[in-house]
């Protein structure tokens, strides 16, 4: 089954030192992104989550944004 998150960033592994996204305190690469992603991905899968529950995101517009929305993506 197809995963965005995952097209996403596995398309992106080669540009693993290339910025991604950019906010007010710094910027993310996409390398950062994957790993960040993937780490969030993990912790939700930790919490022992059924498939198709809802994850409610409520942060401001800041490069953890990216990271937690594509985890929760990643997490199916």
């Amino acid at each position: 089954a197809l995963n965005v998150a995952r097209w996403l960033l596995d398309g992106n592994a080669g540009r693993a030192a290339s910025p991604a996204y950019i906010d007010d305190r710094g910027s993310l690469t996409h390398g950062e992104l994957d790993e960040r992603a993937r780490r969030f991905a993990a912790a939700l899968a930790a919490l022992d989550l059924g498939r198709e529950e809802r994850v409610l995101l409520l942060q401001h517009d800041t490069n953890a944004w990216p990271v937690t929305f594509l985890g929760s993506l990643l997490a199916g």
